[in-house]
């Protein structure tokens, strides 16, 4: 019996799905949460031999991305001293996107390079004001174990992972399942946020799409209830008045997914 990782119900097989061009692996949903998993990852070794696959065309906007719409959530929930950690800071680029703009971030990888935050690395011993987490909670195996260690350094956890919308009966039915690499391992549901929620005795703050909360202290979140909209608008202004030039990062993903 396979389950849920997050609430415990039993889990219903949904489909197979070959990951890394060579494995068929079992998905799995939860009637309860809705929260899906795959089966035991056997191979995360693998998946990870490059900790940021050369399939991640977005990491670069991404990071300018989450550096503008989360210093708003700061500037409004936390003072000018507070200290920061980002929890599966790869490359480091939005550590130090944040502190040039200001923000005492410190970085904390166990499997990538630290390029752009070198010497900021935290120490053993440490608390914080609030954890960032960006596109790491869908590579999580045990989310409840995480988030436990997290909080043991902090009550707030700010994070960033697509919320599943739909019914899938194929793995090809969502680019987020990213078969091409093998790391996206869990799909979360708001319904399965609120069971963490409710697990931790925190409060869960989303904007219902990728950017979300889980806090014991009270979030100002309408920064967060109108960043969607604030940052679709951007994009209509840029597009149409400026006449900016359509984005090529979904194009070179495809390419080199074709490639493989």
């Amino acid at each position: 019996m396979h389950n849920c990782n997050i609430c415990k119900t039993p889990q219903t097989p949904i489909f197979k799905g070959t990951i890394l061009q060579k494995h068929s692996i079992q998905y799995y949903q939860c009637p309860n949460c809705g929260f899906i998993s795959t089966e035991k990852p056997f191979w995360l070794e693998e998946a990870y031999g490059e900790a940021i696959a050369d399939s991640d065309t977005g990491y670069v906007y991404r990071n300018l991305d989450f550096a503008k719409r989360i210093s708003r959530i700061l500037k409004q929930n936390f003072n000018k001293e507070s200290i920061f950690l980002d929890y599966g800071a790869g490359y480091g680029m939005f550590i130090r996107l944040m502190r040039d703009s200001g923000f005492k971030f410190h970085y904390y990888d166990l499997y990538c390079k630290n390029l752009f935050a070198p010497g900021l690395e935290i120490p053993k011993e440490y608390q914080v004001s609030a954890y960032t987490a960006l596109e790491v909670f869908e590579h999580l195996e045990n989310p409840v174990e995480d988030i436990a260690k997290m909080l043991q350094h902090t009550d707030t956890l700010i994070f960033s992972t697509l919320l599943r919308k739909e019914e899938y009966s194929s793995i090809n039915d969502w680019w987020y399942f990213s078969a091409e690499t093998g790391q996206h391992i869990s799909i979360y549901t708001k319904n399965s946020l609120l069971e963490l929620a409710k697990k931790f005795e925190l409060t869960l703050y989303s904007n219902g799409k990728d950017m979300h909360i889980l806090s014991k202290k009270k979030i100002k979140w309408h920064t967060m209830k109108f960043d969607l909209y604030r940052m679709l608008f951007n994009r209509f202004i840029e597009n149409r008045l400026y006449f900016k030039r359509p984005s090529l990062m979904h194009e070179d993903y495809l390419k080199i997914k074709k490639r493989r």
